[in-house]
């Protein structure tokens, strides 16, 4: 029988709209980098692109990174805060690197994408439940939003679901993703709370709570600090640009 080491999942926040940090930039928009390590293996994926490469070329090198080292691109739904920096970050990368670009639907961007770099990167839509790397995948894109999460099944802990702007709802994307007899350990990524009603964001953390989550963490498009923090306490953590959790 094979043993698998303890995975660990690294995510670091490389754009959003707030950090604590004065060496790097903040904008409106999401990118984050995973990295998780497992059996011996290191898999690396950028998570979500930020409107702008120029922002999120300076953190990533503020941070220690290079875009040469990933190989793995998650777009969760094509709206410009989300993929702008894709195709200038694609002119950047090394023609020697071949990236895998894990999308939800085709549309003109990742036509354009095939025809000026068919040599540097393989598109995959991700139509329906896809694997992206050991204990990884897609959602697949849910209800009508044409948007996709991102599902990281940690053994011993649960699943660490990863949103992009969470246009189809928090609670429908939990119920798509989580089965009955797996436990929601962290949510992270944009909740989409700005526009909400206050009624309809304490029902969401409400159901979080219900859910036994361990740790929320709401970045871009969320708001509402305060009333998660009162309705989730210690739970919530206010992670900024620079900022990482090991799970």
């Amino acid at each position: 029988m094979t043993e698998y080491s303890t995975p660990l999942l690294t995510i670091t926040v490389l754009v959003d709209e707030k950090s604590r940090r004065k060496d790097v930039e903040t904008c409106y928009g999401l990118s984050l980098l995973l990295s998780l390590d497992y059996d011996g293996k290191k898999y690396t994926l950028l998570f979500d692109v930020g409107p702008s490469w120029e922002i999120l070329e300076y953190n990533m090198s503020c941070l220690g990174y290079n875009i040469n080292d990933i190989d793995k691109i998650f777009i969760t739904h094509w709206h410009r805060d989300h993929y702008g920096a894709l195709l200038d970050l694609l002119e950047s990368v090394s023609d020697r690197k071949k990236i895998k670009l894990y999308i939800p639907v085709r549309n003109k961007v990742s036509y354009e994408i095939e025809r000026k770099y068919p040599d540097k990167v393989t598109i995959i839509v991700c139509n329906r439940w896809t694997p992206i790397a050991p204990l990884m995948k897609s959602t697949g894109p849910i209800g009508s939003s044409l948007e996709h999460a991102l599902k990281v099944n940690l053994p011993g802990r649960g699943v660490v679901l990863v949103t992009g702007c969470s246009h189809a709802g928090l609670i429908n994307i939990i119920k798509w993703s989580i089965e009955s007899n797996e436990q929601l350990y962290t949510v992270i990524g944009g909740f989409h709370f700005k526009e909400k009603p206050l009624e309809e964001i304490e029902r969401t953390l409400l159901f979080l709570e219900g859910m036994g989550v361990k740790y929320v963490i709401p970045l871009h498009d969320s708001n509402n600090y305060n009333l998660i923090l009162d309705i989730v306490g210690d739970k919530f953590l206010d992670l900024g640009v620079g900022d990482s959790i090991v799970l």
